[in-house]
């Protein structure tokens, strides 16, 4: 999702669409991607190479902290498109910003298109 300019990276514990809890923001989510890079470098997973990429890009990136959306709008989209209140909260986001919605997932994007 995202706009112009704009890049949106979620995560529900941290910084997600449903809003982000106090004392949290862009930079708790870019230590906990950090952290994750870090990780699969030690166990081999990727190269110290393409570590450095990942983290040179994630720099790169207009990454905003949003302000909360409802949870009644998320719960009555989980509900009325029988979506996880996961998947409604990045409809709900995609709804209020005026953006689109790109997923592999099936009823997320029915949901999009049957909401737009």
């Amino acid at each position: 999702m995202g706009s112009a300019g704009r890049g949106y990276l979620g995560c529900r514990h941290c910084t997600g669409p449903a809003g982000r809890r106090d004392g949290e923001g862009t930079g708790d989510i870019l230590v906990r991607i950090a952290e994750s890079v870090a990780e699969c470098r030690t166990q081999g997973a990727i190269d110290g190479s393409y570590a450095d990429t990942c983290m040179v890009r994630l720099r790169q990136l207009s990454i905003v902290c949003l302000d909360e959306i409802d949870d009644c709008e998320i719960m009555a989209l989980a509900h009325s498109h029988r979506l996880s209140a996961y998947d409604a909260s990045y409809l709900a986001l995609a709804l209020r910003e005026g953006c689109a919605l790109v997923s592999l997932d099936r009823r997320l994007n029915e949901a999009a298109v049957a909401e737009a």
